[in-house]
Formats: C-alpha cells, sequence, structure tokens
C-alpha cells in the first residue's frame, strides 16, 4: 500500500487504477472517504480428515481494510490494517 500511495501526491484517478472501485464512498464536511476491504480465509488440514475434524475443527480468516480520506482529488491521509481471526468448533479445540 505504501509503495502506491503518496500523501499530498496520489490522486482519485491513481486511487482507482491501482485498487479499482472502491466498496463504499462517504463524504463528510467536503472530504471524501473511500474504502476497499477484503476477506479470506483458510481450513486446517485436519478438518477434512473423517473422525478428527469432530474433535479438531479450526479456521482462520484475514480481514484486511484501507481507508482513504481525499482533500480534493488527492489523498489526505490513509489508514490500512489487517487482522486474523481463528474460529475453533472442535470437541477439543
Amino acid at each position: 500500500v505504501k509503495l502506491k500511495i503518496v500523501k499530498g501526491k496520489t490522486t482519485q484517478r491513481e486511487i482507482l487504477a491501482a485498487f479499482g472501485e472502491p466498496q463504499t464512498r462517504a463524504t463528510n464536511d467536503g472530504q471524501e472517504m473511500w474504502n476497499y476491504s477484503s476477506m479470506t480465509g483458510e481450513s486446517q488440514l485436519s478438518n477434512y480428515i473423517p473422525g478428527l475434524a469432530l474433535l479438531t475443527n479450526s479456521s482462520t480468516a484475514h480481514i484486511k481494510s484501507l481507508d482513504i480520506w481525499f482533500k480534493g482529488d488527492v489523498v489526505e491521509r490513509y489508514n490500512f490494517s489487517q487482522t486474523a481471526s481463528k474460529v475453533t468448533r472442535g470437541m477439543i479445540d
């Protein structure tokens, strides 16, 4: 993200070219904010072994979020965050 966004220089057109259309757009006091987010998941191999999946069944969700605030047509600031959350459903997890 840091390689593609330069505060005070990168334009909305450049953001659209790099990331596509944002999931949401909001305007507050004349300042526009765009949000991009994605979620992916991965399951443990043990989830696919009959019998063992009842005992230990977990997956991990990876969430990434990018908020970009514009002053006029130029990036004023941005925030990128990513988290990973493990979800367990097995009897011994």
